[in-house]
Order: structure tokens, then C-alpha cells, then sequence
């Protein structure tokens, strides 16, 4: 049995403004345009998730909005949780190990440092710079997303919009 992550970083956003807060920043023409190829790109791929987990951010609400809407997913399905916007990567691992077991195929969706910090502490590869709407896929051989640990998972790919 296999478990699969595709960590996605939130689409390309607006620079933050005098008196604006981080969290209330909104998507980009571009960064709804990026979302949008890389949702059409994983249903070509065959990548349609089980469960979404996403950072209740602005930004990241509305890229998974767009997949949503790409997919024909209930956006009210989605599970918006707070430990994914300035996480640690403690967070995220905790995160993890505690997803709904019925899922196979899990999108997390959030945000930068931690993304990277998570892929490369899932696969022991070194992915320097996730850029918005970059996705990594992680295939585990295991049964139960409780068993994540260090190293265990395979880089099957890193697409971006760029790359498309």
C-alpha cells in the first residue's frame, strides 16, 4: 500500500501593503492563472485528492479554491487548519501523522520556508526554492500516514507553472 503528499505552495500573490496584515493576501491575475494550469496538470496526471488540507490564509483559500473549482471538489470539504500558516516543521509533521487514514492521496497546501523544509525532510533531497503553485509529489511505501518518518518518501516530481 502507498500513501502519496502533493505539497503545493499557494498561487503568486500580491506584495503585502503599509497596514496589511500577511494573512489577508489575496491571489494575482497570474497567480489564478498559475493555479489553475497546475489543477488541470494533476487531473491530467491522473491526481485527484482523497482530502485537502490547506492554510486558512487568504492566499491559500483561494488556490485551493481554484482547484477546487478545476477538480469538481466540494470546496466545503476541505480542511482549513490554523498549524499551517507559519508552521514549523514539527507542525507539519504532526499535521501528517494524524491525517484521515481512509486517504490515499493527501494535497497540503501552504506556504514557504516550511513546505521546503518538509520536502526535504520527507525525501533527504534538497529542494531549495518551492515557488507559488510549485507542487512536489512524495510517494511513502506505507500503510498508515503514521508511519511518516525522515527520509521515507521517494521525490516522484517537482512541476511548477513555469515548467508547463
Amino acid at each position: 500500500m502507498s500513501k502519496h503528499l502533493f505539497i503545493i505552495r499557494h498561487a503568486k500573490t500580491e506584495e503585502i501593503q503599509m497596514e496589511q496584515d500577511d494573512f489577508d493576501r489575496g491571489l494575482l491575475p497570474r497567480g489564478h492563472s498559475d493555479a489553475n494550469l497546475i489543477a488541470k496538470t494533476l487531473i491530467e496526471l491522473h491526481h485527484l485528492p482523497d482530502k485537502i488540507y490547506s492554510s486558512p490564509a487568504m492566499r491559500t483559500t483561494q488556490t485551493a479554491r481554484i482547484f477546487c473549482e478545476v477538480m469538481k471538489i466540494n470546496f466545503q470539504e476541505i480542511v482549513f487548519e490554523d498549524s499551517i500558516y507559519e508552521a514549523s516543521l514539527q507542525a507539519l509533521l504532526n499535521l501528517i501523522v494524524n491525517f484521515d487514514e481512509s486517504a490515499e492521496k493527501v494535497f497540503l497546501i501552504g506556504h514557504n520556508p516550511s513546505l521546503c523544509m518538509l520536502a526535504d525532510y520527507l525525501t533527504e533531497e534538497e529542494i531549495y526554492s518551492l515557488p507559488t503553485s510549485g507542487t512536489v509529489y512524495i510517494r511513502f511505501e506505507i500503510e498508515k500516514w503514521g508511519e511518516i518518518s525522515k527520509g521515507l518518501g521517494h521525490l516522484e516530481w517537482l512541476k511548477t507553472p513555469k515548467m508547463l
